[in-house]
């Protein structure tokens, strides 16, 4: 987008393109329009003494400047008037175009002095005013996300427990910066949905009911993904399952067993058939969803704690193995987060005012927060970082 535009007589002396840096909106587009306009009329009002285009410059057009901003036939602007003659150009042996440089001091401090000058080669102090404006239309028209940066345009990649919470937020979140993702989910009609909302917003999406416990089921999955987009780039293992509020000696072996089968073995056997796929490709990334779980205890949940433990242990075990071959391993660790799952154990206790009087930041995050540092390890802004347990808790572990 050209603020200045070529039509413009300004615009045939300044122009300034915002595409490489911020991806604007139409609504920003359509009030920049009238910014423009404003600021050419308002520099055409100006007379030449003031204005703040460099005089002189070679891409100034003939008429668009005074007689005595132009440079003369021999290539120098006219000697002002209180300098007195002109000596000769090679007088002493020096060029004249240094003997200029030697004013009288007392003549240079009476001369008005130039606040700012043009868009070339000036001394601007900050960003153009029209940046400037351009900056914070953005940021006020669109403050619930911010420009799109698509980052992820071009790969694959898929994620488990998608079918709501942070595992959704993450799919919607991966989607919405270009990336083909796999929305993996033991809900088949939560996956679809997931799905549903990244295709309406013009995003690339295919559900699949998976059993991340199972296997086979995990196996197809990721099989599926991979020949549908042609390869696997970056996995999100999300999925998981809590374990009832009692003690080690009070827990049915058969509820210990689901929940390090869920929590601790599907991570497992989704990276045993990821990491293949992502070799193939060259690399990527995988992140592990632990939890605060997975960095110190919870009272009254053994499974649980050791299921999150086993997770981040192995995270840094495969972040070790794989790194030779360009493949990043993390586990990422939320405190609470309200979600749909969280808000139905929550009702109508006091669970959420404890917490956040826990909590530094003194509230609950949300999964969107969680979503971002997910897809933060995923995106190459983190290449350098692997084998990391990364909270995301409100400061609690500070």
């Amino acid at each position: 987008m050209q603020l200045l535009r070529d039509g413009d007589e300004v615009g045939q002396l300044a122009r300034f393109d915002l595409n490489h840096a911020y991806r604007l909106s139409p609504d920003v587009e359509s009030v920049l329009d009238s910014v423009r306009l404003s600021l050419i009329e308002s520099v055409r009002a100006q007379p030449h003494d003031d204005c703040l285009l460099r005089p002189a410059h070679p891409r100034c057009r003939a008429g668009s400047v005074p007689e005595r901003h132009r440079k003369s036939d021999a290539g120098l602007r006219p000697r002002p008037d209180f300098l007195g003659p002109a000596p000769h150009p090679r007088a002493h042996g020096r060029p004249q175009s240094r003997l200029r440089r030697q004013r009288d001091c007392s003549a240079r401090s009476r001369r008005p002095r130039r606040a700012q000058r043009g868009l070339h080669g000036a001394r601007r102090r900050g960003p153009h005013p029209t940046l400037a404006v351009a900056i914070f239309l953005q940021g006020r028209l669109d403050q619930s996300r911010g420009p799109v940066v698509r980052d992820f345009a071009g790969l694959v990649g898929l994620v488990t427990g998608a079918g709501s919470g942070i595992g959704r937020s993450s799919a919607l979140e991966f989607a919405r910066r270009g990336a083909a993702v796999g929305v993996l989910d033991l809900n088949e009609h939560a996956a679809a949905e997931t799905a549903r909302l990244i295709t309406e917003a013009g995003g690339t999406a295919q559900a699949i009911t998976v059993d991340i416990g199972d296997e086979p089921s995990v196996r197809a999955a990721v099989d599926r993904i991979s020949a549908a987009y042609g390869g696997l780039d970056f996995a999100f293992n999300n999925a998981g399952v809590p374990s009832t509020n009692r003690q080690l000696t009070a827990m049915p072996s058969d509820e210990w067993e689901h929940v390090i089968r869920v929590n601790l073995t599907g991570t497992f056997l989704c990276m045993k058939y990821e990491l293949p796929a992502l070799r193939r490709r060259g690399g990527g990334a995988i992140v592990n969803t632990a939890s605060n779980g997975g960095l110190y205890a919870i009272p009254r949940a053994p499974a649980y704690v050791a299921s999150k433990h086993g997770i981040v242990g192995l995270s840094k075990a495969a972040a070790v193995d794989y790194a030779p071959d360009n493949i990043r391993v993390n586990a990422l660790c939320p405190a609470l987060t309200r979600t749909e799952m969280y808000e139905s154990v929550a009702a109508g206790t006091d669970m959420t005012a404890q917490q956040e009087a826990l909590t530094p930041l003194g509230r609950l995050a949300i999964p969107d927060e969680v979503a971002a540092a997910a897809v933060w390890l995923c995106s190459t802004q983190a290449s350098y970082v692997t084998g990391i347990a990364l909270s995301v808790d409100g400061g609690r572990r500070a």
